[in-house]
């Protein structure tokens, strides 16, 4: 499970790199068959689940800003797109548009194997839409729903219409909105194991959102602020504590030799899970330059050496693994 975070998706790719080479070298059945991503973790996960992760790398070392939007966060900008020019945000995303097209394929995913779910958002009913790989028929509506569960709202424009086999979906945004964390989505699969990607730090404490001094220098750094930083870090604390719970929950109910049901009387599951978040602050999510993608690179890498330092795929039901060694 990918979560969103923008620019901060290079970590990501980052402990991606670390499971590639280290994880899989040692133990050769450690393989994704289920993948699921909001934002920037859909466009991560969806390399994943073709089984380009070479590809994903060289993506993020040659990534910019001018790769991703074209525009700028400043008032003349902003009144030129929206007033001038009639635009419904102050970014452009033909650039990602772009990107999109030149590396995903739906015939790809679907010929992987690997069951693959993206979230968007329809600001017509505001409903939350799981949409998974087998839902397309058309290249081109895959594609449009990849960018639409990476168009945060304000910053870029929505998506108009993506048409799947159970209907239209239209004015679709980031998944993010309502559901950062797609962990529903990925456990209605019953994986054995779930990793969890984190774009911002995490603690057993209270969560820790990173500083930013120019949050309030103008409305659209309030905005980028408010609705990205911390709502949608706070759904995915928020989510993730609440699985963090119910997996205690279930272990404890199981010693005591007390199975848990959900309300549709199906029997919960304990899941054995390894949990990588940053373990310093990761900075703006609008910087994909270059130093600031290699730096998150780097600590990616690292987080995900912290958190399966102790992991042993046959430990069923073990403690939780993570960046954060939370017991």
């Amino acid at each position: 499970m990918l979560s969103g975070g923008g620019a901060k998706g290079a970590f990501q790719a980052g402990a991606l790199r670390y499971m590639d080479e280290v994880v899989r070298a040692r133990y050769p059945d450690f393989q994704f068959s289920v993948v699921s991503g909001i934002s920037v973790g859909c466009l991560n996960g969806v390399m994943v689940a073709q089984q380009k992760l070479p590809e994903l790398l060289q993506i993020w070392n040659r990534m910019s800003n001018a790769a991703v939007y074209t525009g700028r966060l400043r008032l003349p900008s902003a009144l030129y797109h929206l007033a001038l020019r009639s635009k419904r945000a102050v970014l452009g995303y033909k650039p990602l548009q772009e990107l999109i097209g030149r590396h995903v394929s739906l015939a790809d995913t679907l010929a992987s194997g690997i069951h693959f779910t993206l979230g968007v958002v329809s600001l017509t009913d505001g409903c939350y839409y799981p949409c998974q790989a087998g839902d397309f028929t058309d290249e081109q509506q895959f594609r449009n729903a990849i960018l639409a569960s990476a168009a945060m709202p304000v910053l870029w424009e929505p998506v108009s219409e993506i048409r799947t086999k159970q209907g239209t979906i239209t004015q679709a945004v980031d998944g993010g909105v309502r559901n950062n964390s797609p962990l529903g989505d990925v456990l209605d699969q019953e994986p054995d194991e779930v990793v969890i990607l984190n774009c911002s730090p995490f603690t057993d404490g209270e969560n820790s959102l990173e500083p930013a001094p120019e949050a309030g220098r103008n409305v659209f750094t309030i905005a980028k602020r408010a609705l990205l930083d911390i709502a949608l870090n706070e759904i995915f604390i928020t989510d993730l504590r609440e699985y963090l719970t119910l997996n205690h929950l279930v272990k404890q109910a199981a010693g005591q030799g007390v199975q848990l049901k959900n309300r549709k009387g199906r029997l919960l599951k304990a899941y054995k899970t390894v949990l990588i978040s940053p373990l310093e602050p990761l900075g703006d999510l609008l910087d994909f330059s270059q130093p600031a993608v290699q730096r998150r690179l780097q600590l990616g890498y690292e987080a995900a050496r912290q958190a399966f330092a102790a992991y042993q795929p046959q430990l069923a039901g073990a403690p939780l693994y993570s960046s954060q060694q939370l017991a």
